[in-house]
């Protein structure tokens, strides 16, 4: 073998191998256990192989669920998450029996399909909300028609509202008729 075919073969062998590692997908959530916050997800992509042949990824059982939250202050944003809605997944460069089970993990897996994490909440398109939210430069928190829309002047609410517990108001109570006030 010569030295030009020896670094052909290297570099076919780097770029097949590079081709097993993930990093990040999109994917459908197929399955949501409660009890668990693991997921049955269905990465929204194919493998393509150096051979020429292209599959499906399979589905990925097991997945932990994140959302946004701080463990120690107990602040978390959590939503229903159900089949059929989109997530990203990441694949983390070591094993995740660690950060699950809180010991020492055996797995030398790197960036592997059984190390992913789904973080729900992908959206395919621009919505309307994206534009109300640069528009106001607002935060937005939506459930079908009740929303609750933040921005740097107005908190602004539109649905039933349900206190439980004191409402303090340091301010005029007004009455307003047109929405666009205020």
């Amino acid at each position: 073998m010569s030295l030009v075919d020896f670094v052909d073969e290297l570099k076919k062998l780097v770029k097949e191998q590079i081709h097993n590692i993930h990093t990040a997908l999109p994917a459908e959530i197929v399955s949501v256990d409660e009890t668990t916050g693991r997921v049955c997800v269905k990465p929204k992509a194919q493998m393509r192989f150096s051979n020429g042949k292209i599959i499906d990824f399979p589905l990925i059982s097991g997945v932990p669920l994140v959302m946004p939250q701080s463990g120690i202050a107990g602040a978390a944003i959590v939503f229903p998450v159900k089949s059929g809605d989109q997530c990203l997944l990441i694949f983390s460069e070591q094993s995740l029996d660690y950060w699950l089970e809180n010991g020492m993990t055996n797995s030398h897996l790197k960036f592997s399909l059984s190390n992913a994490i789904a973080i729900p909440g992908l959206i395919k398109s621009i919505s309307e909300d994206i534009k109300t939210a640069n528009q106001n430069d607002a935060i937005i928190i939506k459930n079908n028609n009740t929303q609750i829309m933040l921005s740097k002047s107005v908190i602004a609410i539109r649905g039933d509202v349900k206190v439980d517990g004191n409402l303090l108001i340091n301010g005029e109570i007004k009455t307003v008729t047109d929405e666009n006030t205020g």
